[in-house]
């Protein structure tokens, strides 16, 4: 299957190449993000790991935004409160759940109820949005949701009768339900 851009035309195979590359470092980046997560909480608040999440990425990625593209001011007045409101939601409330979450319950299932948000983003956009869930998007999702329920019960059925959520395992859900209206 021919890869397109965006634009129009095909990908080279070097492109291709790179951008599967990007894309598992993306996926790395974010499996490591409940581990490391896990390690900051047992050192400081989960406020200040969160602070330490993204103070140092804003002070490298600003320059370089700024530096390719000029801020449009009058397009960030006219988007303020929207934009603020989704940072508070959907960036801030995800990861105060996930940091909170992260001092009661372990990476693991930190990692493992972080594989529902696909499908939670996907039932508040076909109930909110009014997006049609076709087959594809269904197979994948009930495919990925198996997937994860054979990994939290090692595929046992009296796992599954006798699972429980912690608080923090809830703290993870709401978290990511912020991310899902984000």
């Amino acid at each position: 299957m021919a890869v397109r851009r965006a634009g129009g035309g095909e990908l080279s195979a070097g492109s291709r190449r790179l951008a599967h590359l990007q894309l598992l470092g993306t996926i790395l980046a974010w499996a490591a993000t409940f581990h490391f997560g896990k390690y900051a909480v047992g050192l400081m608040s989960p406020l200040g790991a969160s602070l330490w999440r993204f103070v140092p990425a804003a002070a490298v990625l600003l320059p370089v935004m700024l530096w390719r593209e000029p801020l449009a001011w009058a397009a960030l007045r006219r988007n303020l409160l929207p934009l603020l409101v989704m940072g508070a939601v959907g960036i801030f409330g995800f990861n105060i759940g996930m940091f909170y979450g992260l001092q009661q319950t372990s990476a693991m299932n930190a990692a493992l109820i972080g594989a529902l948000n696909p499908a939670m983003i996907v039932v508040l956009a076909a109930v909110l949005h009014r997006e049609r869930v076709g087959g594809r998007r269904l197979g994948g999702l009930l495919l990925g949701l198996g997937g994860v329920l054979v990994v939290v019960t090692r595929g046992s059925w009296q796992a599954l009768r006798a699972l429980e959520f912690s608080q923090g395992d809830l703290l993870l859900l709401a978290g990511g339900l912020c991310w899902a209206v984000y």
